[in-house]
């Protein structure tokens, strides 16, 4: 499997993220794998379970696919961001080491984003709707590095007020990325 290529959908393509029984967790990412919506997605530790990255051609088409997945009696609860600027680098989702961090800034969300344009552990990074301002994804080559990344890496970041980082233990692609 190549290299996800992020910047052929970043444009609109919301993260999801979502708190799910544990018990039906592997069944859900298996329906996942299957959804044609889907392009991509990680288990995660923290506030919650799994994040997904639909691919959506309207607002429609996203509020359908949250309700049916809201409709799911092994989805506790759901959150949206909606994208608006941002930039991905290129990076297999499926066998790096990631974390999401939720970055809230002090009105300064375009000047954080630039900065961590230039980290080389950010591989990920957009200006979102909601209650965080930025959805930051970081990388590293071992667990300890991606926590150290996500903590220490945003420290000195122009406007960064708060983060929470979640840690993924496993990621998948759906197969209609794999095709593409």
């Amino acid at each position: 499997m190549g290299l996800e290529n992020f910047p052929s959908m970043d444009s609109g393509t919301p993260y999801v993220f979502a708190t799910v029984r544990r018990d039906r967790i592997s069944k859900m990412v298996e329906e996942l794998k299957r959804n044609p919506s889907v392009l991509r997605g990680s288990l995660l530790a923290g506030r919650y379970d799994i994040v997904i990255r639909p691919f959506m051609y309207g607002r429609w088409e996203l509020y359908n696919f949250i309700n049916n997945l809201r409709k799911d009696d092994c989805v506790r609860s759901t959150s949206t961001y909606l994208v608006f600027d941002g930039f991905s680098k290129p990076v297999n989702v499926e066998t790096a080491m990631l974390a999401y961090c939720l970055i809230r800034t002090q009105g300064l969300a375009n000047q954080s984003l630039e900065a961590m344009r230039k980290m080389p552990c950010v591989v990920e990074a957009h200006v979102v709707s909601g209650d965080w301002d930025i959805i930051a994804v970081v990388t590293g080559g071992s667990d300890e590095e991606v926590i150290r990344n996500s903590i220490e890496g945003f420290e000195d970041i122009p406007g960064v007020r708060k983060t929470e980082t979640m840690t993924s233990y496993r990621s998948f692609s759906s197969i209609l990325s794999k095709k593409a």
